[in-house]
C-alpha cells in the first residue's frame, strides 16, 4: 500500500506556558492520501481549526504542539527548519481561511495577492506570472478576470472572494490544500457551486483536499473520508457512507440527526 500524502499521528496541542492545560487537540491521528477528500467534522470548539493550523504550523502564539508527529510525504514537519516550512507552505500544501474578506489583503488587489504566491514559489517572468493570474481566475470561474484581477476585495461579492482565495490557494500547484469552513458564508447556491469547484480541481489538479467543515451535508457529497471530533478527540472515523449511514458514536450520531 503506498504511503499516505499526509499522517497525522498522535498530535497533540495545548495553551503554552499553563500547567496542566487542557489539550485543544489530544493525541489526533488520520491520514490523507493522495486524490482523496477527507473531512474534519465537529462542532464548534471541537480543534478542526486548530488540526488544520497546525499542519502548516501556524497556529497562534499562545497555542503550541506538545507531542506527536505530522508527517507530509514521510517528512515530519514538526522537525522541519523555518526556511524549508516556509517553501511547503502555500507551494505542496496550501489552505483557504474561513473568512476571505478578512484574510485577503484589503490594500492589495486580488491581481497582486495571487502575484505574491507565484514570486515566491513559481519561476516565471513577470509576463509570465500575470497570464497565469488570468489564467487562475478562470479556472476558478471568474467570469471577467482581467476585471477581477484589479479589484481589492472588498469590490467583490463573498462567492466572488471565495474563488479568489481558491485561485490563490491553487496558484503554486499545491498537492494538498486545506479548506476551512469554505462555504460557510455563501448562500445555497453558491455553496454548490464550490462544491463543483472542489470536484474539478481535484480532478484537473491531482489535488488532495482535507475540508473542515460543519456541514454534513457538504461532506455527504464531496468528501471520500470522514474524521469526527469531539472535544478534540476522534471519536469516529472512516469511509463517508459508512460513518454517515452506520454512525458507532453517540456524538456523530447527534451531529447526523441535528441535520438529516
Amino acid at each position: 500500500m503506498s504511503e499516505p500524502l499526509l499522517s497525522l499521528r498522535d498530535v497533540t496541542a495545548e495553551v503554552d506556558g499553563v500547567n496542566e492545560s487542557p489539550s485543544l487537540i489530544h493525541r489526533v491521528s488520520f491520514d490523507v492520501t493522495a486524490l482523496k477528500i477527507v473531512a474534519l467534522v465537529g462542532g464548534s470548539g471541537s480543534g478542526k481549526t486548530t488540526t488544520g493550523l497546525s499542519i502548516l504550523r501556524l497556529l497562534p502564539v499562545a497555542l503550541r504542539i506538545t507531542s506527536g508527529k505530522i508527517l507530509f510525504h514521510g517528512e515530519d514537519l514538526f522537525a522541519l527548519p523555518g526556511h524549508r516550512m516556509r517553501q511547503i507552505r502555500g507551494k505542496d500544501i496550501s489552505m483557504i481561511f474561513q473568512e476571505p474578506l478578512n484574510a485577503l489583503n484589503p490594500l492589495l488587489t486580488i491581481g497582486q495577492q495571487i502575484n505574491e504566491v507565484l514570486i515566491c514559489h513559481m519561476p516565471l517572468t513577470a509576463k509570465q506570472r500575470r497570464e497565469r493570474v488570468l489564467e487562475l481566475l478562470n479556472i476558478v470561474g471568474m467570469a471577467e478576470p482581467q476585471r477581477v484581477a484589479q479589484n481589492y476585495p472588498h469590490q467583490l461579492s463573498g462567492g466572488m472572494r471565495q474563488r479568489a482565495m481558491i485561485a490563490q490557494a491553487i496558484a503554486a500547484n499545491p498537492q494538498l490544500m486545506i479548506a476551512d469552513e469554505p462555504t460557510s458564508s455563501l448562500d445555497v447556491t453558491l455553496q454548490a457551486k464550490i462544491m463543483d469547484l472542489f470536484r474539478e480541481l481535484r480532478r484537473s489538479l491531482n489535488l488532495s483536499i482535507l475540508l473542515i467543515t460543519h456541514d454534513l451535508g457538504m461532506v455527504r457529497h464531496l468528501a471520500d473520508e470522514v474524521v469526527v471530533l469531539q472535544a478534540g478527540k476522534i471519536v469516529e472515523q472512516g469511509p463517508v457512507a459508512r460513518v454517515l449511514e452506520s454512525p458507532r458514536h453517540q456524538y456523530t450520531q447527534q451531529l447526523i440527526s441535528s441535520v438529516f
